[in-house]
């Protein structure tokens, strides 16, 4: 036997030489001394057609462990060494005799990794896999990824790998009495052609040989079968493979397939010949009016589909394109029992972007993730400008049966009701653990009647939160105000009427953001004017008691406009009211609009477009010259908000940055933030507080989570335990309100008692006003729902007996459902006389309440048993029956079970709609603790080495003024390797009675310092006005009410402006609107031009200020 197999063997390898398959397998038929590693050393690495391909080592990535190889021909690859299809090479073979083609293919092979040997091949084509050897592959396979399997609500069960959290670590192994149930034996085929989430996005997979499926690796490294020599490459997932010729290595001619490849092989060629008919309209893309790309009205959001087609499909393929072809331009994630499913093109993006491997084995290119994975990879597709929808399973697989039963049809006949639950879009994430900073994330909507109107109704939208900022600019011709909007906000996604929004606002939008969605809708239907927002807002559901039925489509439940909209109304805002119907319009289309709009959470615009009387005006402009917020690189190193933001909690600080974007004009409101600060600064009691604040999560974000889970549609049937998750998410929120009534009491005692030596009382802290009694009004809430300690361990509540009396109900029924059972049990113990039976239940929770029998029960007694018993699964050592009663018993225990999950999940949401009528006192909370961080976090500038406390001078202030001495620019001085020197500024009447010039020309060579005086000069004024310490010795002036600057030299190409236009425009708008109360800085005005021209401008240009606008300016320039 031994002798025939070698001869096969030979004769195999002689017939794949003769074919060329293997004629560059040479070096790996003989085992030479194994060479390490080294970046530097040469390697030799085979791929799929079989050659040979030098390279040299340039590194090693430690975190996945990969080789990178530069090869000869210039391509690039990481490899795992030692590998069986790489070879380290002490030096380079010059002479070495391989046929190295021009190109080489994206995969190595996966079928060579078998031709490494010593001596003997073992071949028996007529064998069969041995249990054993079954186990073992299917151990090995375990080592490498954990496959999930799927309950489909469809009756198909399908396999996905997915990767591990750790790849390095082996699971156990199973005991020799592994599970096998006799109505579902997963083959070997079956995992073969399991869906996968690849690891990571290489070009080139390494070599897995994952088609050995006769026979496993013996100790002295043979192999079983020789089949897996002839096996194609692992094909590039998402492209055709050709049938096989006659010249190929899958010809049969040369040697035959394996029954597995054959089918794999018969499948693939069907599914090309069908689809090639099938969608061979979507090779010619039109939407539901038959327009396509590029024609005038096209619609990307709907798919035309022709009746041929449709009528073709089956039942689920008419459920998936029914929505698919309402949402075109959205990426589905379609749910089918515990998994997300990807087909067609959203497959194409899912392989590409996410690296899933497609799979043919039904009729559409599809593949699919485990539903908790979900959140994980619509984030990805979110961040690189995707719209992701999630399609969910509105009922059960039994409450589906339940419908065909009742309803007369064939289960067959039928699939689980779907529907599209949301829709997630860049600016409009929710979900804290989608969005990857703390800072706001910002949808902005812009409504403009044409192109040449400079007055803009705009509305900011922080999802996450709820909140609508609502407001009206006249802009001038540079939309300057609408550029102060961008650069403060930096909305993630912009939605404006399409055709109404003029190239200039375009190209802005396009030079601030990074990468920013653009949606262009229809004005009218897509777009509401001012008259439909304010019908549909009053028409709607969405200012309705929270206790009413908010799953109901959008009737007439009027409750009347909140009072800010209102207000809109009766000012004639129309504008400001149609950006907020294009944007309820557009998060309508999101499913959002509900969750959100309800949240009556409306402001005014004003901290972001400069408007307000109040606050210090810095327009975009200007936060780019200073690098307030953000650096010339996009960053955050070196800006004024980095050196300042101290704040413990995400929601302190994204109240500190609107603090230093809108500095206060206010002396008494900047004093009282003085105050503050001092005392803080002083004071043991800010590190306690602290110590509190940093406890505490994004409350404010959680308020709005619980919000939208009291407001939300009808959810969809998740398997997993989200509803669990959501209910321990609302819990911690409760745990962490506990410790804002800690800070509130701790604030309290402070403003009756003062410090901790109660030698000073604390001052008055603008702002931070907690509600009254909020330790009252919390404890009575949490009193009213028993142990939620409980309910935090369990995942759901469990109210006390009599409260709910549908609770009730569903539980005794429940425990009778499990009380037959026990007597079951006990029942056919007594009557078949063998105590050692007991239930058994399958871990997926599928075909629960198994009577287990011991083999020893058949094989000692040689007993059988009746026909009542049904076999259900088996092992070597048990068998598992149902009989007629157990299996009417589970039918009604699953809906006894369901209906419980739906009464726990209508109290958690009962629980939070109960909560979330208290919104206001526990939203008042948050704002109070996000004040207190933010004085917290300006009393560490008074802990700077050199620093002082601005003195705000009375009498007039019509005319702004500034003295500052020995000044630094707080961000340079901090980073600076050097002795920073200071400097001396006066502006206005401030030191002697004589007075000082408003305006003063700084000279000086080049890196001489005179930017950074400018802009140190500002900086302090910010600082100051915002109720922080200067980094000055000394610092006395009068409030500034705008600062302008003009620095720097730079182009708009895209917007048509040449250096010397820009310089101009912004010139332009500072002589316009610079008053005696204005600060100034221009820096070597009049270089995008010629000397002599630089020169007039520049001369003009001072004398119009200083005798006009007379506001406080410095003027650098190289010019005498």
């Amino acid at each position: 036997s031994e002798a025939k197999t070698d001869k096969k063997s030979k004769k195999c390898t002689d017939a794949l030489m003769e074919q060329g398959t293997c004629k560059h397998l040479e070096p790996l038929l003989t085992e030479g001394e194994r060479i390490p590693p080294a970046i530097g050393c040469l390697v030799k690495v085979l791929f799929d057609e079989g050659d040979w391909y030098q390279g040299k080592i340039t590194r090693y990535d430690r975190a996945s462990q990969l080789w990178h190889v530069q090869f000869e021909d210039g391509d690039e690859d990481d490899v795992r060494i030692p590998s069986e299809d790489v070879m380290v090479l002490q030096q380079a073979e010059e002479n070495a005799e391989r046929d190295v083609p021009k190109t080489r293919r994206s995969t190595r092979s996966c079928s060579t990794k078998a031709m490494r040997v010593e001596k003997k091949y073992t071949f028996d084509p007529s064998s069969s896999e041995s249990e054993s050897d079954e186990k073992d592959r299917q151990t090995k396979r375990r080592r490498i990824r954990r496959v999930v399997e799927s309950d489909n609500s469809e009756g198909e069960d399908r396999s996905y790998e997915v990767p591990q959290a750790n790849s390095m670590e082996e699971e156990e192994d199973s005991s020799s009495d592994e599970e096998t149930e006799a109505q579902d034996v997963r083959s070997s085929e079956a995992a073969d052609e399991s869906m996968e989430v690849e690891d990571s996005p290489k070009k080139k997979q390494p070599v897995v040989n994952k088609s050995q499926t006769k026979g496993s690796r013996t100790s002295s490294g043979s192999v079983g079968s020789l089949k897996s020599l002839i096996l194609p490459a692992s094909k590039a997932s998402g492209k055709e493979r050709s049938a096989p010729t006659a010249g190929s290595s899958r010809s049969k001619k040369q040697i035959d397939l394996s029954p597995s490849e054959e089918r794999r092989l018969a499948r693939e060629t069907k599914f090309e010949a069908i689809n090639q008919e099938r969608y061979k309209w979507l090779e010619d893309v039109k939407d539901s009016s038959g327009k396509r790309p590029g024609e005038d009205g096209y619609d990307p959001r709907t798919l035309y589909i022709p009746s041929s087609a449709y009528s073709s499909f089956t039942q689920f393929e008419r459920q998936f394109w029914d929505i698919k072809r309402e949402n075109f331009d959205v990426v589905l994630f379609f749910k089918k029992g515990k998994f997300y499913e990807m087909f067609e093109g959203d497959a194409d993006i899912g392989h590409k972007h996410l690296h899933l491997k497609l799979t043919d084995r039904v009729k559409m290119r599809m593949c699919g993730i485990p539903e908790g994975q979900f959140s994980t990879y619509a984030t990805r597709l979110v961040a690189r400008g995707f719209k992701v929808g999630r399609v969910e399973q509105m009922e059960t697989l039994n409450a589906m049966q339940k419908r065909a039963k009742s309803n007369g049809v064939k289960q067959g006949s039928l699939v689980c009701e779907r529907e599209l639950c949301q829709i997630l879009t860049q600016g409009t994430l929710v979900d804290e653990s989608m969005l990857s900073s703390p800072q706001a994330n910002y949808m902005l909507t812009v409504s403009v009647e044409s192109q040449s109107s400079t007055h803009m109704g705009i509305c900011l939208l922080e999802a996450s939160t709820g909140y609508f900022y609502l407001g009206e600019v006249e802009d001038d011709e540079m939309r300057t105000q609408f550029e102060t909007v961008l650069l403060k906000a930096k909305p993630k996604e912009v939605v404006y009427p399409k055709g109404c929004l003029n190239k200039i606002c375009l190209n802005m939008i396009r030079r601030h953001l990074d990468n920013p969605i653009l949606n262009a809708l229809q004005p009218g239907e897509q777009f509401w004017d001012h008259q439909r927002t304010v019908t549909e807002l009053e028409n709607g559901s969405y200012f309705s008691s929270p206790t009413e039925d908010v799953d109901s489509s959008h009737g007439n439940s009027s409750k009347g406009l909140p009072e800010q909209l209102n207000q809109m109304v009766s000012e004639r805002k129309e504008s400001a009211l149609s950006a907020l119907g294009g944007a309820v319009c557009y998060l309508r289309s999101l499913k959002l609009d509900m969750e959100l709009v309800s949240m009556k959470n409306f402001r005014p615009l004003q901290e972001f477009d400069g408007s307000s009387k109040s606050s210090l005006i810095i327009d975009g402009q200007t936060l780019c010259n200073l690098e307030v917020i953000e650096n010339c690189s996009g960053g955050t190193e070196g800006t004024l908000l980095k050196f300042l933001d101290r704040c413990s909690t995400a929601f302190g600080k994204r109240k500190f940055r609107n603090w230093v974007c809108s500095p206060l004009q206010d002396v008494s409101a900047i004093n009282l933030r003085l105050d503050a600060a001092e005392f803080f600064s002083s004071s043991s009691v800010r590190k306690e507080i602290q110590a509190k604040l940093k406890k505490l999560p994004d409350v404010e974000r959680h308020l709005s989570r619980v919000h939208m889970h009291g407001t939300a549609r009808k959810q969809g049937v998740m398997f997993d335990d989200t509803s669990a998750r959501k209910l321990r998410l609302f819990l911690q929120l409760l745990e962490s309100l506990d410790v804002v009534c800690e800070i509130a009491e701790l604030v309290q005692g402070l403003k009756e008692d003062g410090d901790e030596s109660g030698s000073r009382a604390a001052p008055r802290l603008p702002h931070v006003d907690f509600p009254q009694d909020l330790r009252g009004t919390l404890s009575k809430f949490k009193g009213s729902y028993g142990d939620l300690r409980k309910a935090m361990e369990d995942g759901f509540i469990t109210p006390e007996s009599g409260v709910y009396q549908d609770y009730d109900k569903a539980m005794d029924r429940l425990k009778g459902i499990e009380k037959f059972f026990e007597d079951e049990l006990l029942g056919w113990k007594k009557k078949l006389g063998e105590p050692s039976l007991r239930f058994w239940h399958p871990a997926a929770g599928r075909e629960p309440y198994q009577i287990e029998f011991p083999s020893s029960f058949f094989e000692e007694r040689n007993k059988k048993l009746s026909n009542d018993f049904e076999l259900k699964s088996q092992t070597s050592k048990v068998k598992r029956y149902w009989t007629d009663s157990i299996r009417e018993k589970v039918s009604e225990l699953v809906d006894a079970r369901e209906t419980l999950d739906e009464i726990r999940s209508g109290m958690s949401r009962r629980m939070q709609i109960d909560f979330d009528s208290n919104y206001n006192v526990w939203s008042q909370a948050v704002e109070a603790c996000a004040h207190l961080d933010c004085l917290i976090s300006l009393s560490y500038t008074c802990e700077e080495e050199v620093s002082c406390r601005p003195t705000f001078l009375p009498g007039d202030q019509e005319e702004a003024q500034i003295e500052l001495r020995d000044c630094r620019h707080p961000c340079i001085s901090a980073m600076a390797r050097q002795t920073f020197v200071p400097n001396d500024v006066v502006l206005g009447a401030v030191a002697c009675s004589d007075g000082f010039q408003r305006a003063c020309v700084v000279t000086g060579p080049n890196m001489g310092g005179k930017s950074t005086l400018l802009r140190q000069t500002c900086i302090a004024v910010i600082m100051a006005q915002m109720g922080a310490y200067v980094p000055a010795a000394c610092c006395r002036m009068r409030p500034v009410d705008r600062i302008f600057t003009r620095i720097g030299a730079s182009d708009r190409i895209m917007a048509g402006q040449s250096t010397f236009m820009v310089e101009l425009s912004e010139t332009s708008i500072i002589l316009q609107n610079a008053t005696s109360r204005s600060l100034v800085i221009l820096d070597e005005l009049g270089r995008g031009t010629s000397t002599f021209d630089g020169y007039a401008i520049a001369y003009s240009v001072l004398c119009h200020l200083v005798k006009q606008n007379r506001p406080l300016l410095l003027f650098s320039t190289h010019y005498k």
